[in-house]
């Protein structure tokens, strides 16, 4: 039901648009026995929300004023053009394609026409608060278990990492997944994989990564906080399966010892075209350790993907790519350039968006003692903090030429996705920031993750589902 306000609104627009109609002051003066020269609409081309009520959409003419207007074909329910004012308004009660609608406005001496184009998306899901216009979301699977990162599979297969599982309260450990879900966006009842973590605050099964060569290779890389054993202290590591098919074997550690604390572990994987693995780590909470020599905290490491160290990183006896980082969650390469993003979670300030180069120093929690390297660049950067979580570039042209390139960025202070449009030849360059999607109330609504599926669409995790955004026809 449309509220009093809105009822104001429209019959305020009305009055207007017959004040109009009529000669007083929007559209043509002329005499009845003149025909209207011209008739365009204040807003030609619309994106309406089912259930949501329209703003009344204006019509201007020039020329003889109209004494009614008829539309062909008939507007998408809900909708309604006022015979004698031109008016489009009224609340969308069911989907409706993109289309031409052609309104003619006449009188006794003749007439003139004008095409309003109106799209009517779905009504939002119970989990969003808002999503912009032209585009739908809908659920595309519910009842998980902290989907906490997303990697598509050159097949259409998406899979997924929960971050913990149920916690054993005589331990503090959690079992938790790697799982699958099939082209056909089947959760499959059989965990691909099934390890054991460390489950304090920020630890768990935290980062998630195909293998470039994954069609031949099978290998799939994970990032997990691991207890105690094998003549190993607490860590966090790197670890590789093998697919057989939709399950996971051969496990093999690809890097073993890596910083661990309660919580800023950090823990994203990424690989770029250079065929090399990034990895983050965060400070594990005692932030000068992102400052201090031969310290593996609060850095960027590159590796070759078998663990060792490549000869063109820095220093050829260190994985250590880039440092000075508080907690990097994500990292994206872009589609185009190849450069590599990342996510940096500050404290109580500064949230960043960091464009990562080899030798680099990102400065927390200040510069290097003695000088050091140089400083990296920062894209944009957020105070008050949004607590940045999974960040994606969208590659194409499957949402429209304005969001290729474009960076969509999780909040989880605020339970939204915006969108950066970067441009520059490195795209480093912050043109605009601009909202995409909130999300409803509730922590399990918190979106986790971002990625572009194979059918152009975004696939966004939250604590408990995976949520599929796509531009509506």
């Amino acid at each position: 039901m449309r509220s009093r306000s809105a009822l104001r609104a429209a019959a305020g627009a009305l009055a207007i648009a017959l004040a109009a109609s009529c000669g007083g002051g929007g559209g043509g003066g002329g005499a009845p026995a003149s025909p209207p020269a011209t008739l365009s609409y204040a807003d030609p081309a619309v994106s309406l929300r089912e259930d949501v009520a329209s703003t009344p959409n204006l019509p201007t003419t020039t020329g003889g004023f109209p004494t009614s207007y008829a539309v062909m074909p008939a507007l998408p329910s809900g909708l309604a053009l006022h015979a004698v004012t031109g008016v489009i308004s009224g609340t969308p009660t069911a989907p409706a394609a993109t289309a031409d609608y052609v309104v003619t406005a006449s009188n006794s001496a003749g007439s003139a026409q004008a095409t309003v184009s109106i799209q009517v998306t779905p009504a939002l899901p119970a989990g969003f608060s808002s999503l912009e216009p032209g585009f739908e979301a809908s659920l595309f699977l519910g009842g998980l278990e902290n989907p906490v990162k997303l990697a598509f599979a050159p097949d259409g297969r998406l899979f997924f990492n929960e971050l913990r599982g149920t916690i054993d309260p005589s331990t503090g450990l959690s079992s938790t997944h790697v799982r699958v879900v099939d082209a056909g966006g089947n959760l499959l009842p059989t965990p691909f994989a099934t390890v054991t973590v460390l489950s304090d605050v920020q630890q768990g099964l935290l980062g998630l990564a195909l293998a470039p060569d994954f069609a031949t290779s099978g290998h799939v890389y994970a990032y997990m906080s691991t207890p105690a054993g094998d003549g190993h202290a607490d860590r966090n590591r790197v670890v590789r399966w093998t697919a057989s098919g939709d399950v996971g074997t051969a496990l093999t550690v690809i890097v073993d010892d890596l910083p661990v604390g309660l919580q800023q572990n950090g823990g994203d994987l990424k690989f770029r075209a250079d065929g090399m693995l990034y990895v983050s780590t965060g400070d594990t909470d005692v932030a000068a350790l992102a400052q201090t020599p031969g310290s593996l905290a609060g850095r960027i490491l590159r590796y070759v993907p078998d663990g060792s160290i490549p000869a063109d990183n820095p220093s050829a006896s260190s994985p250590q790519w880039c440092q000075g980082l508080r907690n990097v969650f994500d990292m994206a390469v872009h589609p185009v350039t190849g450069g590599i993003f990342a996510a940096e979670n500050g404290p109580m300030a500064n949230d960043e968006i960091e464009f990562l180069q080899a030798g680099k120093d990102f400065e927390w929690p200040g510069p290097a003692p003695g000088g050091g390297p140089t400083v990296g660049f920062r894209v944009t950067s957020w105070t008050p903090v949004i607590a940045p979580t999974g960040i994606t570039f969208y590659a194409g042209t499957g949402f429209g030429a304005a969001y290729e390139g474009n960076l969509f960025v999780c909040g989880y202070v605020d339970r939204d996705l915006r969108r950066l449009v970067l441009s520059g030849t490195a795209a480093t360059d912050l043109d605009a920031e601009l909202p995409f999607a909130h999300f409803a109330a509730g922590i399990q609504n918190t979106p986790l993750d971002v990625e572009q599926g194979p059918d152009g669409a975004l696939y966004v995790a939250t604590f408990d589902s995976i949520w599929r955004i796509a531009k509506s026809p």
